[in-house]
This record gives C-alpha cells, sequence and structure tokens, in this order.
C-alpha cells in the first residue's frame, strides 16, 4: 500500500530555496529584461509615431506645395491671357490708326484728283471754246462775237 508522504525539514529548505532563487531571477533578470523591453518598445513606439509625423508633415507640405504650382499656373494663365488681349487692343488700335490714315491720304488723294479734274474740264472747255471760235470762224469766214 501507499505510505503518505510525510513533510520533513527538507521540503521547508526547498520551498525557502525556490523563493530565494524566485527572488534573485525576479532582480537579476526578469525586472531588467522587462524595462529593456518597455525601452524598445518606447524608443520602437516613439520612433514610429516620429516616422508618422514627418510623414504627415511631408504629405501637408506636398499638399501646399501642389497647391501653390497651381495657383501659380493660373496666375500665369490669368497674366498672359490679360497680355494676349492688351496685345490685341494695341493691335486694333493700330489697326485703326493705319485705316484713319490711309482714309486720311485716300481723301487727300480724291481731292487733289478732284481739283485736277476740276482743272483739266476748265482747260478742255476753254480748248474746246478756242476751237469751236477757229473752227466757226474758218467755216463761216468771220469772227464770232
Amino acid at each position: 500500500m501507499l505510505q503518505g508522504i510525510i513533510p520533513d525539514g527538507s521540503i521547508i529548505f526547498a520551498g525557502a530555496l525556490f523563493l530565494v532563487t524566485a527572488i534573485c531571477l525576479n532582480l537579476i533578470l526578469f525586472k531588467p529584461l522587462a524595462r529593456v523591453l518597455a525601452q524598445r518598445d518606447a524608443q520602437t513606439t516613439g520612433l514610429r509615431g516620429e516616422a508618422q509625423a514627418l510623414l504627415k508633415e511631408y504629405d501637408d507640405s506636398f499638399e501646399d506645395y501642389r497647391r501653390e504650382i497651381k495657383a501659380e499656373r493660373q496666375r500665369g494663365y490669368k497674366l498672359a491671357e490679360a497680355t494676349r488681349k492688351d496685345s490685341l487692343k494695341d493691335r486694333e488700335k493700330m489697326l485703326s490708326d493705319a485705316r484713319a490714315q490711309a482714309d486720311g491720304f485716300k481723301e487727300k488723294a480724291k481731292g487733289e484728283l478732284e481739283g485736277e479734274l476740276d482743272s483739266a474740264r476748265d482747260s478742255l472747255h476753254r480748248e474746246a471754246e478756242s476751237i469751236s471760235r477757229l473752227i466757226t470762224t474758218r467755216v463761216l469766214g468771220r469772227e464770232t462775237a
């Protein structure tokens, strides 16, 4: 049959040895290991957080850059359009001035031609009268009044 286990003094010694070993391991191994792991986790978490903050800052800067590029592009388009409109306005003014000047030259030339035409008519009219008197005189043989 089974005999009962009777505790003797060695069990107390083993228990005390277990407690001393557990306390020593806790002080020498487990607490420092837990502290190192906590520091590593804090550093990793900190670095991860810092990386995420830098990534967010980069994204914000990139968005600002894109907005500024878009705004500057729009400003450039507006400036080019304004310059084009001014150029067209200047071109129209120059064409209008050239047309007015050409019209002035045309009117002046027309006036000169009309003057020359009137002068030529008068001259032809006088010559026609002179020739007609000459013909009349030769045909009639006498001078007419």
